[in-house]
């Protein structure tokens, strides 16, 4: 009898039965090299019945293990693993001690089973949640499988402690405790105003308001300006001032009232009336 395992490594293909192709304890079958029976390993130099695959570990926490033969680990040796109440299987429920010297199949674990689930822990045994880091047991026994985040110093003004020193402040606060009142709009408010994605259309509008709104300031100024010079200009030839900034000018002294001051004998001008052609009735 053959055994179906193959030679594995150098050497392994042959052309016809029995070639020197094929080291010892073995046969060239379908131009494989196969060992012959009763030997196994990968060069089949070893006996089957000297093949030993090691020992198993049951499965832990919470796992149980049987072999047949009894706690055996020779070769065709078999273990069947189970879990415990309270605990769930995963990988291999039974494993057998291969021609190769392996066992076959993957480590059976055994995992253990909260109901209802934990949260913010882990299941450490059957119904038993022990809190992560930064965690604490609720008050509430019947939420013992709820963990509450611990946030010291503790959240103020309403603040709610959503993980590990973390506070979700109220909207009138601000801080890492909520400590702090007001300014708490208007942060947020430049926060969510910076995260907003930049509007081409938006600025355009922006910057052509700001070009009108300056050139109608400069008008304005420009049009102020011109009313101002042009009633000094009315104002400077009445009073004989300056026209440009209209301020009077100083009188010559020689020209002011003179109480000896004579009229002027010289003939009035034609047309012209005076004191001594106008008709009378008209003087006051």
């Amino acid at each position: 009898m053959k055994m179906t395992m193959m030679m594995t490594g150098r050497g392994n293909y042959c052309t016809a039965s029995n070639t020197p192709e094929c080291k010892v304890n073995a046969s060239c079958v379908s131009n494989n090299c196969v060992c012959d029976a009763g030997y196994g390993m990968a060069d089949c130099g070893t006996k089957l019945i000297d093949i030993d695959c090691g020992p198993l570990v049951p499965a832990v926490p919470g796992g149980l293990m049987a072999c047949t033969p009894a706690a055996s680990t020779m070769f065709n040796s078999s273990c069947f693993f189970s879990c415990s109440t309270g605990y769930t299987r995963s990988g291999s429920q039974t494993r057998r001690c291969n021609e190769l010297g392996f066992w076959t199949g993957s480590p059976s674990v055994c995992t253990p089973v909260c109901s209802p689930a934990c949260a913010n822990a882990t299941c450490t045994a059957p119904n038993t949640c022990s809190c992560m880091d930064g965690y604490n047991k609720t008050a509430d026994s019947t939420e013992s499988h709820v963990c509450t985040p611990v946030c010291s110093p503790r959240c103020l003004n309403g603040g709610a402690c959503i993980a590990p020193n973390k506070c979700l402040c109220p909207a009138n606060t601000v801080g890492l405790t909520c400590s702090s009142p007001e300014e708490a709009r208007s942060i947020r408010q430049r926060i969510a105003d910076a995260s907003q994605p930049f509007n081409p259309s938006s600025y355009k509008f922006y910057v052509t308001w700001s070009l009108l709104l300056g050139a109608c300031i400069c008008a304005a100024l420009l049009f102020r300006h011109h009313r101002k010079n042009k009633a000094a200009a009315k104002i400077a030839p009445a009073s004989g001032g300056d026209a440009e900034t209209g301020t009077p000018l100083p009188q010559d002294p020689s020209l002011q009232h003179d109480p000896q001051h004579r009229p002027s004998t010289l003939p009035p001008l034609p047309g012209r009336q005076t004191e001594s052609n106008k008709p009378a009735g008209l003087w006051t």
